[in-house]
């Protein structure tokens, strides 16, 4: 699963002095004994004392429920649910101590009124003097809101609000109570100018309260859940459990320049979903878009780690925010957006706009109106205006589609027409797409230009984007792209049935989910496995011998009491697959977090699992973490290869190379499979 996607509340949000609802969904986290803040024993636990009660007390505030926090957040549900994930993989129930407010949740853990506390915590040094944090579960960025010109900022005392204020070197007054509606009425009533508060708490109020704006923004602080410190056993469980839910984490929001994303070692996309731009064709990877900025990433030695958005507002949102680098999403550049403040790098593609009409539609409109139907985010909007200006009749309704569902619509005859790119409209013509009538309308004979989108914070970002976009500009490299996606009619014929647009990510879903049940994987992880082995082909050989989805060698299946001469069986391929990734899994002590256990298990599916052992040991010697792979185990097995490394190891040479290549370029499948089905919701 996918945990951190977007920020969070803080340690207050909207609405926190309300009582906790009923009916908010209380029992869906599991059978629970809701108690009082003094529970029968206040002693101070570690993990073995709680297993042998059968009992885990979990600690929350009677103030948070659904209606709490807004969409973006992580709702207590949602910790509730994973709360009680842990309680059943420990074997034991949950205990709810229901706290009254945020100071009391802080306190329970360390009185021994609790085991743990969950909620939206700031982690901040002062309070990790007195509890442990897990990991954190997600950032949530701060923002100071109010008038501009005022100068006294409230900011209500012992929160992380508070810490930051401190670290910034701002002079603030303490409030007594707080929550994000009192704020707004302070400053209304002009007891204070200003207040710090997290940045989905204060979208929440500058949309409800148009005089409040944005002043000032902090870096994101990390938010998790607490534990004893006299409970280091707890603590261990509690990292590997929240270091399993994050088996396709990304980092905190940040905005980077160039230097930045280099040291990180990877570049983040930010792209909208579509036919040219990026999809799933089978398990590959595609678009446009996608591979041009995959080619610049490349070209830096960066990998490339994508953020959906669903339209070219929101995109731009995520941008502002931290949660990616760049847009690219076949965004018209326009005086408009540049207005707004978008920033764009030079253009790396030019397109005509066209007018599509369905069957029957007349143009220029004779007796009656003709009815445009435009989306307002995108740049078509500004040329529906136009041509309103320009030719009467014509009448602009906005939508909430995106342009190639418009057209999808005006083919069909469910409206009458749109406007759509030109290279977009010749992919879903190669479709089987068509419409009755279509008109060029750009004034300029090239279309208008197509950009990248980035932070105006991001200059070295833009100079390297730009040197790029003037290299490879209408070069080999770009002309076969062009031609791949916009000038091969057949070519996008063909792969338009096998473009992954459902929850269906392969041919074998069913098999694979059977078989990730049973042997504890995820399933996503198993998907971008078999489409890395064999690219969904059963009926594959490799020189080596290796046959079927998985790719597995005959005296590998043997060993695994599975039948070798039926490998290119799906079902058996499979089978033997997984049965042995899961022993490569055993080949690793279960001490390590779960992600780690899968990462090393795949690098020795692919390499052997004494090399990765040996990868392990030196990472050690050299200074590196041996119990995590990316940036660390993965850097030793490059050195393998090399005869002063591969003479000292038990296991000799190995092209340590490909099982890095292999598993990062599972990570960046299964990442995507992750956010396509989140997508869907």
């Amino acid at each position: 699963m996918l945990f951190v996607l977007f920020a969070c509340s803080n340690d207050s949000g909207p609405n926190a002095n309300a009582d906790f609802e009923a009916g908010t969904n209380e029992a869906s986290a599991a059978p629970t004994q809701l108690a009082s803040i003094k529970p029968a024993s206040n002693t101070l636990r570690d993990l073995e004392d709680i297993i042998a009660s059968g009992q885990l007390r979990v600690a929350r505030q009677k103030w948070i429920g659904f209606q709490a926090l807004p969409a973006e957040g992580i709702s207590l549900d949602r910790y509730q649910r994973l709360a009680a994930l842990f309680a059943e993989q420990l074997g034991v129930s949950i205990r709810w101590i229901i706290v009254e407010n945020f100071t009391e949740l802080l306190s329970v853990v360390p009185n021994g009124d609790a085991d743990i506390a969950i909620g939206n915590i700031s982690i901040t040094p002062s309070r990790q003097q007195h509890v442990n944090f897990t990991p954190p579960l997600t950032f949530s960025e701060e923002w100071l809101i109010g008038r501009p010109a005022g100068t006294k900022i409230g900011i209500p005392g012992g929160t992380a609000y508070a810490t930051t204020a401190e670290e910034n070197e701002l002079t603030f007054t303490t409030l007594p109570s707080w929550s994000a509606d009192l704020v707004a009425d302070a400053i209304a009533a002009g007891e204070i100018d200003q207040s710090i508060m997290d940045a989905v708490a204060a979208r929440t109020l500058m949309t409800e309260n148009p005089s409040l704006k944005l002043i000032r923004k902090f870096t994101a602080r990390p938010l998790g859940w607490t534990y004893g410190k006299f409970a280091p056993a707890l603590g261990e469980a509690l990292d590997r459990f929240i270091t399993e839910q994050h088996l396709g984490d990304r980092v905190a929001f940040q905005r980077r320049d160039f230097i930045a994303i280099k040291e990180s070692g990877y570049l983040r996309l930010i792209t909208i979903p579509g036919q040219q731009t990026y999809f799933l064709y089978k398990g590959e990877l595609m678009g446009f878009e996608y591979e041009l900025i995959r080619d610049f990433a490349a070209r830096h030695d960066l990998e490339t780690d994508v953020i959906l958005a669903k339209d070219s507002q929101q995109a731009v949102e995520y941008l502002r925010e931290g949660r990616g680098d760049v847009v690219s999403g076949s965004i018209t550049i326009t005086t408009q957006r540049e207005v707004k403040g978008w920033t764009f790098t030079r253009p790396y593609l030019y397109a005509m706009e066209w007018l599509a009409l369905a069957d029957g539609v007349a143009y220029p409109p004779t007796d009656d109106r003709l009815t445009l139907h435009l989306n307002p985010e995108t740049s078509h909007w500004q040329s529906g205006q136009t041509l309103v200006n320009q030719v009467p009749g014509i009448d602009v309704i906005a939508s909430n589609l995106v342009p190639f569902e418009l057209y999808a619509q005006v083919a069909t005859g469910a409206l009458p027409a749109t406007l759509i790119d030109g290279h977009l409209m010749e992919t879903l013509k190669a479709t089987g797409q068509t419409v009755s009538e279509t008109i060029a309308i750009s004034e300029n004979e090239k279309g208008s230009p197509i950009g990248w989108v980035l932070n105006d914070d991001q200059p070295a970002l833009r100079e390297s984007l730009n040197e790029y976009i003037r290299d490879v500009y209408r070069g080999l490299h770009y002309n076969l792209l062009k031609q791949k996606y916009f000038g091969n009619a057949r070519r996008v014929a063909v792969r338009e049935p096998h473009r992954i647009t459902g929850s269906t990510l392969s041919p074998y879903d069913n098999a694979i989910q059977e078989l990730a049940a049973t042997y504890d994987f995820d399933w996503r992880i198993l998907v971008a496995q078999a489409y890395q082995e064999s690219g969904f082909k059963p009926e594959r050989t490799s020189s080596a011998g290796a046959k079927g989805l998985m790719q597995v060698m005959p005296r590998t299946a043997a060993q695994l009491g599975i039948d070798a001469g039926a490998l290119h069986d799906p079902d058996i391929g499979l089978n033997a697959g997984v049965s042995y990734l899961a022993w490569c899994r055993e080949r690793f002590a279960q001490t390590l977090p779960l992600s780690q256990r899968t990462w090393f298990a795949l690098a020795a599916y692919n390499a052997g699992a004494g090399h990765v052992r040996d990868a392990r040991k030196l990472a050690g010697e050299m200074g590196l973490n041996r119990d995590l792979w990316f940036d660390n185990v993965e850097l030793a097995m490059l050195k393998l290869s090399l005869p002063e490394y591969a003479r000292r190891a038990a296991h000799g040479y190995v092209r340590g190379q490909e099982p890095v290549n292999y598993v990062r370029q599972i990570r960046q499948r299964y990442r995507a499979y992750v956010d396509h089905l989140a997508n869907l919701n």
